[in-house]
């Protein structure tokens, strides 16, 4: 029983690298049970929401990411690239043979800038299925 236990409890995989950059590290997770396959990737942008229409990002990387969620993920920001007129919002997609089966599109995380030192939490949702 106690082994089952341990199974249930995962612990959040680590990016491949986290520079000692300042940037907005946390924790990407969904609530379906599907493991990731192997040549999944993370896909991670920050956006100012302070430039309207003509969106700009301000940090995108990329990780790979396979097996169950929660995934460790590490964003690189330069705070200078930050705009004081609006918080910038963290997009999240997990991608898979180059589709998107998971992500946070329709309700992007708006981040502060102090935030930055905290970690945050991205819960996805599934794109896979209809509205």
């Amino acid at each position: 029983m106690l082994l089952l236990a341990g199974c249930a409890t995962q612990k959040p995989k680590q990016p491949q690298t986290v520079p000692s950059a300042p940037g907005i590290s946390g924790t990407i997770s969904y609530q379906d049970a599907i493991t990731l396959p192997a040549g999944s990737r993370i896909h991670i942008s920050l956006l100012d929401a302070a430039a309207g229409a003509d969106t700009r990002p301000i940090a995108i990387s990329e990780q790979p990411a396979a097996g169950l969620p929660p995934f460790a993920f590490f964003l690189p920001v330069q705070e200078s690239a930050i705009t004081g007129a609006g918080r910038p919002l963290l997009f999240v997609q997990v991608i898979v043979a180059g589709r998107s089966w998971f992500s946070n599109a329709t309700t992007p995380l708006p981040v502060d800038v102090g935030q930055m030192t905290a970690p945050v939490a991205v819960d996805l949702r599934n794109d896979m299925r209809p509205l």
